[in-house]
């Protein structure tokens, strides 16, 4: 049988007591809704590495061949609005001192082959709709 003294220096324990004594958020731990109210740099960074985990997810999701209109039309929107969040922790964390992601972030958006209409764009699947591709065939006549 282990003594205590041997249990709690168990790595088990260890890592434990590390998680929370850590700053850093958990998975279980919502993203606030206001960015500037965090203040840390390793939290800030944290919070847009789950934002990019969360996009990379729902693009796979978008691209499956089994969902529905409706479903990529909502995984669409939610594409757009976590591209805004991820952009304003871009910001923050800059604000902060941190790393400049936003200027890879751009070439980034530039060469990939998504479609933008006036600030929204369209990720994978959602381009096939009916209504976008006359939206898109509309503003290649355009140019």
């Amino acid at each position: 049988m282990s003594r205590n003294s041997e249990k709690a220096n168990s790595l088990l324990h260890r890592y434990y007591r590390q998680q929370s004594e850590s700053i850093l958020p958990t998975a279980g731990t919502p993203r606030p809704r206001k960015v500037q109210s965090v203040k840390s740099i390793a939290v800030a960074e944290k919070f847009r590495s789950l934002c990019i985990r969360e996009i990379s997810t729902k693009i796979t999701r978008i691209n499956d061949s089994s969902i529905n209109d409706y479903q990529i039309r909502d995984l669409n929107d939610d594409l757009n609005k976590l591209m805004k969040e991820k952009l304003s922790w871009e910001y923050h964390i800059r604000d902060l001192g941190g790393p400049d992601y936003i200027t890879f972030s751009k070439k980034q958006q530039r060469s990939a082959n998504d479609f933008e209409v006036k600030g929204y764009r369209y990720f994978g699947r959602s381009k096939e709709l009916p209504d976008v591709k006359e939206l898109i065939e509309s503003q290649e006549r355009e140019k």
